[in-house]
């Protein structure tokens, strides 16, 4: 997604990443918050998981660590796109 056309609003930029997961083939699922990924990858297992920096309980560094206590964790990549349009990724 070109920057020039990126939503502006947090809440379509997620919107957004996951219509182009989908579009590839992947099934996508959005949550609101750290706690409410991690519920929900307790519920239903995923191979990846995108985590933004700035979430409103926790942020994506202390997901990542909620995740890797897990018997098989998912991988994860960390970003601060979303909230700062920086556009920077950790891959981790």
């Amino acid at each position: 997604m070109a920057e020039e056309n990126a939503p502006k609003n947090p809440a379509q930029r997620i919107f957004a990443i996951a219509q182009v997961v989908a579009k590839r083939g992947y099934r996508a699922a959005m949550t609101t918050s750290g706690l409410s990924a991690i519920r929900q990858y307790a519920k239903q297992p995923f191979d990846l998981v995108l985590a933004d920096l700035a979430m409103p309980d926790m942020n994506g560094w202390q997901v990542l660590e909620k995740l890797k206590g897990l018997k098989d964790p998912p991988k994860v990549v960390i970003y601060d796109r979303v909230c700062s349009g920086r556009g920077r990724i950790h891959p981790v």
